[in-house]
């Protein structure tokens, strides 16, 4: 059975998260699950992680601890 693909999505330019930022994140990963692609979050900021947190979604968004790359 092979890994599934990683796509890396790079949101430190996101300054200013609110909860529209949190549903676009989780709609972005939904379909790539739906695709057989699972999805990881670098450069998450401290306001974006906790509101990840808060909804309960980081382990589907793929979502580091803040200033995390998931990388190696």
């Amino acid at each position: 059975m092979s890994a599934e693909p990683i796509v890396e999505l790079d949101v430190a330019g996101v300054t200013r998260p609110d909860m529209s930022t949190v549903h676009h994140l989780c709609r972005v990963a939904y379909h790539a699950r739906r695709l057989g692609v699972r999805l990881r979050l670098r450069g998450v900021s401290p306001e974006l992680h906790e509101l990840l947190d808060l909804a309960g979604v980081c382990d589907v968004c793929g979502c580091a601890s803040p200033g995390e790359t998931n990388s190696g």
